[in-house]
């Protein structure tokens, strides 16, 4: 069994983890708004907030749409390259993975 608390120490991430142990691959970096909202409409997507010094923070699935809405602002974009263009003055990357039995996964790392 994988310690959930264990943190995200920093670099590139190549495992995501959970109580039940390490899993998933990346599918595609560089998500959009426009492919979040695609994504949200096709299937259940969770949502998972990668922060360094932190563990990851899984949103559970009934609160994915509250959550997007309360960062959608602070998703990257590349005509807003500084922290001091985001609300709070942070902004999150986001890339898709593939998670247990098929489920889609947006992993967000967050910048500040």
């Amino acid at each position: 069994m994988i310690n959930v608390e264990r943190k995200y120490v920093g670099g590139p991430l190549t495992k995501l983890w959970d109580d039940k142990g390490e899993f998933g691959q990346c599918v595609r970096e560089d998500v959009t708004e426009e492919d979040i909202r695609d994504l949200l409409r096709e299937a259940p997507i969770r949502f998972l907030e990668v922060n360094v010094g932190r563990p990851l923070r899984w949103i559970p699935l009934n609160e994915r749409f509250e959550f997007w809405k309360s960062i959608r602002s602070n998703l990257h974009v590349s005509e807003k390259p500084y922290l001091e263009d985001y609300p709070s003055c942070f902004f999150y990357s986001a890339s898709e993975w593939t998670g247990r039995d098929g489920e889609r996964v947006i992993v967000l790392h967050k910048f500040h």
